[in-house]
């Protein structure tokens, strides 16, 4: 600007100088060039416009005419007596050709007139050369001040930009973290009405809905884009301790959980990884760590105050089949359940499971232990026996003398036995039976 001021001072001083005549002539001559020029511009605008107006009419005339052509294709087949006429826009793609030529014509036309003046300024000389030079400069400052003016405007409509699509982002992600709680309430819902009115079966078993938050993957994530000579370990755990915060936050703490993770982030985005041996990082890479996705719904198991993967195969088992007895009221089919497990489990926790479930539900078991059958009070049971390469079944309720007397060879602890757990069970007991 200072330039532009200094140019214009020394144009007014010389022209003070100049006749008059000279004075209106190089201004004639420089005014008449800006104005071809303009012209010029205008014409290249409107050269591009009439172009793009022939490319959307050629494409979107092929584009409709092809769905015309499928309607009537259709129409047709199903014997619909309706044909479509194509669209014809063959006069305005020829208006548009003619407009081009004439166009290019006149850019031909201006742009030798520009050059004609241009020539006429060159061949001034003494005083009127000194006037047209200066004139040129100060329009080559203007030019470059109003590139810069306008560059200037589009920095700062970007800086705007970048702060609203920085405001949307965190809404976004405030959103997405939300989300992520709404479903855990779901999820609790959900585990309530699983287990409502089924503490027998379920005795025992406490189910808890979380959100997962995968802090090693983060923190690995974090030191893989970050150059670890200038961020301690310390802060990379920081910031990973924040954004456990922010999953765990109740709704009213959320969004100041969210704006300190957030601006503890931004802290560490001046240590981004640089140019050399490593691989470089960009602003992107570190906007989709931060802003990335390290959550998981998960619900949680415990037998006994115990969490599900600090129980034995046999204890795991038996909490599986107990949410299998509670899930549903279809029939279920258990295969020889004691192979997998924990006796003691089976005996202290199941039995009443099964005398529970089979009141809703038909639960079938393939056992070869008859104190499995025994214990859960079976209505109806079928012994299968193998014998010279036959394989025979006998059905009946366990009060049915034939089938208790095969129950009893098979039962551990014999008659004693039988009538211990009848007496436990309250299992009808048949008095003649000896």
């Amino acid at each position: 600007m200072g330039e532009l001021i200094d140019k214009e001072k020394g144009l007014s001083d010389f022209i003070k100088n100049i006749e008059e005549n000279s004075k209106d002539k190089v201004e004639k001559l420089k005014e008449e060039e800006n104005s071809l020029r303009l012209i010029h511009s205008k014409l290249e605008t409107i050269e591009n416009n009439v172009s793009i107006l022939k490319n959307k009419i050629e494409e979107e005339s092929k584009e409709l005419n092809s769905e015309i052509s499928k309607l009537n294709s259709d129409f047709m087949e199903l014997g619909i007596s309706v044909n479509i006429p194509p669209i014809d826009l063959q006069p305005q793609l020829e208006a548009t050709y003619h407009a081009q030529k004439l166009i290019e014509s006149k850019i031909k036309e201006i742009k030798n007139q520009i050059k004609e003046k241009e020539q006429e300024l060159d061949r001034l000389s003494g005083i009127e050369k000194t006037h047209a030079n200066l004139l040129k400069e100060i329009e080559k400052i203007k030019i470059e001040i109003n590139l810069l003016t306008n560059r200037i405007e589009d920095i700062n409509k970007k800086k705007i930009q970048i702060q609203e699509l920085d405001k949307k982002r965190r809404e976004k992600y405030e959103e997405f973290i939300r989300k992520h709680i709404k479903l855990k309430s779901c999820y609790e819902k959900i585990i309530e009405k699983f287990s409502k009115d089924k503490d027998k079966i379920l005795s025992n078993i406490d189910f808890k809905s979380n959100i997962f938050f995968d802090q090693t993957k983060f923190e690995e994530n974090l030191e893989e884009i970050l150059d670890l000579r200038r961020v301690p370990p310390t802060q990379i755990r920081e910031l990973s301790a924040k954004l456990n915060n922010v999953i765990n936050s109740n709704i009213d703490e959320l969004k100041s959980n969210i704006e300190e993770y957030i601006t503890y982030a931004f802290k560490l985005k001046e240590f981004l990884k640089g140019k050399g041996k490593g691989k470089t990082r960009t602003n992107l890479d570190f906007y989709n760590l931060i802003f990335g996705n390290y959550f998981s719904l998960n619900t949680e198991i415990f037998f006994n105050r115990i969490p599900m993967e600090k129980l034995s195969m046999g204890q795991k088992g038996t909490v599986l089949l107990k949410i299998f007895l509670a899930e549903g009221d279809h029939p279920l089919i258990i295969d020889q359940p004691e192979e997998n497990l924990d006796n003691k489990f089976v005996y202290e926790d199941l039995v009443s499971a099964f005398r529970e479930a089979k009141k809703k539900r038909q639960v079938i078991i393939a056992t070869h232990n008859a104190n499995l059958v025994v214990n859960t009070d079976a209505e109806q049971v079928i012994v299968a026996e193998f014998k010279n390469n036959k394989i025979s079944y006998k059905s009946g309720s366990i009060e049915n003398r034939e089938i208790r007397n095969d129950i009893t060879l098979l039962l551990e602890g014999g008659k004693e036995a039988f009538k211990r757990r009848e007496e436990k069970y309250g299992i009808l007991a048949l008095r003649n039976d000896s």
